[in-house]
């Protein structure tokens, strides 16, 4: 029957609107004198049959005049309340003034009564009628959470409504004074009912209308990802709905990285400018992932000249074109040399500081994959170990005021050779820290960063838009994870508190389980996550499943990662930013170490070399998981 009535043409639905509100004024017009004399013969007497003769047609005519009849019915809302109830109340003026020139007794009490009784019936029929045509694909509708309850939330809601694919059982929001209230007859509650909401419902979808979800609602979304079948999407961004490049309920699929990432803490202007404003500032490693968000913030920082050196052709074509673009952008006046050099060449790179009068150095250029380096043992050692000597050195002899190394997680009781160098290379800088005043050299430690090239969040990305499978090593590694721009603006302010050779570590917040990282991203992606364990009697996965499979953990790779060598750290300026208590090698020492490792590389005896790093104070033991 709702169908029916639905396909119906514009012209058929206007008319059975006119019929309807005619019978809804003879009845409000007749009840006037039913209920005055408890009749219904004075009711049907020749002169109310007059009266509402010539008022009925004059009524519907200003009804439609008045546009009453534009609106569709399925998606009338409240604001419909003001238009419909002044519409009926000239329609009681108008039968008044028609009793009144024909002498009849139509008098003030009957003006009320048929004011108030036309408008409940015309305003109750009519949202009747929306309930009845909206409930016709009810049951077929999906499920849905708005999650915002502000401006956007507002009009997602009311874009669901006239739609007919998706019924919003809930609103949610982080702001504790719109609990319990009402939008367009849908409740708001708080994050913390999400769960048991999404559990009694059997919600299939919740969707984001906001862009400041909290951190513990963050949390919460991503748990509901682990532990759910549900689907979490997004609206557009503001700026593209408003441009119309986008509507409203053209929704995304929410990014990983919106729920494992943390809400960033403002960068302090302080710390963010003290070694960049109108600085001559030099990175390496400028293509890499976290070298070329590095370039990025700094242009931001408007530094004299920005020098960015890589020794991958294709990756410092890639940065250049971006930061000459922002420059561009900006209209600001700042030096640009794209440089390609090698870090272990001193002498080259004593002439590209000096030339340039470079005070800041960002040494981000760094081999990183594990299970790589595993197997290329020397360039390890000679670009991470090496590569990091050169530079320091070089930043010594050229009067560099500050040099800040970029480490990693791995680099903590090491059981690769990647790890093994970085914290080697970390030794480089402590000691050369330690043997002269005029360069500040500091170290920066933090673990995986989202989208970085040794990241698994793209591998996995790669693997489901081939429909799978998904290669989780182990059941229970974890990982750290931070944003590639959080972390590099991290980053460029520790290097204005160094002074001394300090290791500085960033908060990553608590460790990511991979597994769940992997379910996650399925259902992101609009599928479910198959693992062969934990479905008994099924062969293989359906066609909205992604399969998991596990390996074993390749060459050196550890279960967890660690960020503190000791077991201690004190805080500093910024909230996110710690200070590593550890007791560096001697310089001495270091340049014995740094001898005994060329030596072990010149005679090509890859075996010798691991057992040196091994018997170096590096604690790197590679059968450790």
């Amino acid at each position: 029957m709702q169908n029916f009535i639905i396909a119906q043409s514009r012209r058929v639905k206007k008319l059975i609107q006119i019929s309807f509100d005619s019978l809804v004024l003879a009845l409000a017009y007749g009840f006037c004198f039913v209920l005055e004399s408890g009749s219904m013969a004075e009711a049907g007497s020749k002169i109310h049959l007059v009266v509402l003769l010539i008022s009925l047609p004059v009524c519907l005519f200003v009804f439609y005049s008045l546009g009453l009849y534009r609106s569709m019915v399925r998606y009338i809302s409240a604001d419909s309340l003001a238009k419909t109830t002044s519409v009926f109340f000239i329609s009681a003026v108008i039968f008044w003034m028609v009793s009144a020139s024909i002498d009849n007794n139509f008098e003030w009490t009957h003006l009320v009564v048929f004011t108030l009784l036309s408008c409940a019936l015309g305003l109750g029929g009519r949202f009747i009628a929306r309930s009845f045509l909206r409930s016709s694909n009810h049951l077929n509708r999906s499920k849905v959470i708005v999650y915002g309850a502000k401006d956007l939330g507002r009009e997602l809601l009311t874009a669901i409504k006239q739609g007919n694919e998706l019924v919003p059982i809930a609103v949610i929001d982080d702001d504790p004074e719109l609990s319990g209230a009402l939008i367009g007859g849908v409740r708001v509650y708080s994050p913390q009912d999400l769960q048991k909401l999404v559990l009694k419902n059997r919600v299939s979808t919740i969707l984001v209308a906001t862009s400041e979800v909290t951190r513990e609602s963050q949390k919460r979304l991503s748990n509901l990802l682990k532990s759910n079948d549900i689907q979490i999407k997004q609206i557009p961004a503001i700026s593209d709905i408003l441009s119309g490049r986008a509507t409203i309920t053209q929704f995304q699929s929410l990014k990983i990285e919106d729920l494992l990432g943390r809400k960033p803490v403002p960068p302090i202007k302080e710390l963010m400018r003290a070694n960049t404003s109108d600085k001559s500032i030099l990175v390496t490693g400028a293509g890499g992932s976290i070298g070329s968000e590095i370039c990025k913030q700094l242009i931001e920082l408007k530094p004299a000249r920005l020098i960015l050196l890589d020794h991958s052709e294709y990756g410092l074509y890639q940065i250049e074109s971006k930061i000459l673009a922002k420059v561009e952008e900006l209209e600001i006046d700042t030096e640009i040399l794209s440089i390609i050099a090698n870090v272990c060449d001193e002498k080259a790179l004593i002439g590209i500081l000096t030339k340039n009068s470079v005070e800041t150095v960002f040494h981000a250029a760094a081999y990183k994959h594990v299970p790589l380096l595993e197997t290329n043992v020397y360039a390890s050692i000679m670009n991470n170990v090496f590569g990091t000597k050169s530079l320091v050195k070089a930043s010594i002899a050229s009067g560099v005021s500050s040099l800040t190394m970029i480490s990693s997680d791995k680099a903590v009781r090491p059981t690769n050779v990647m790890g093994a160098s970085k914290r080697f290379a970390e030794l480089v800088c402590q000691a050369y820290a330690k043997s002269q005043n005029s360069t500040a050299i500091s170290v920066v430690r933090f673990g995986n960063v989202l989208g970085s090239s040794g990241s698994v969040i793209p591998l996995f990305r790669q693997q489901i838009s081939q429909g799978g499978p998904l290669s989780v090593t182990h059941r229970d590694m974890t990982r750290y994870f931070m944003t590639i721009p959080e972390a590099s603006q991290l980053v460029i302010q520790a290097s204005s508190m160094a002074t001394d050779g300090e290791v500085f570590l960033l908060d990553m917040g608590s460790p990511v389980s991979i597994l769940d990282l992997a379910k996650s991203m399925i259902r992101l992606s609009g599928y479910q996550p198959y693992l062969a364990e934990e479905n008994n009697g099924i062969s293989s996965p359906s066609s909205d499943q992604i399969e998991i499979n596990f390996s074993k953990l390749r060459p050196g790779e550890k279960l967890y990662e660690e960020l503190l060598i000791e077991d201690t750290a004190t805080s500093t300026s910024h909230p996110r930013i710690k200070k590593a208590a550890e007791h560096p090698v001697g310089f001495d020492a270091l340049k014995s170490y740094l001898k005994e490792m060329e030596s072990s590389i010149e005679t090509g005896n890859v075996a010798e070399t691991r057992a040196l790093l091994r018997r170096l104070p590096l604690n790197y033991l590679p059968n450790r998981h």
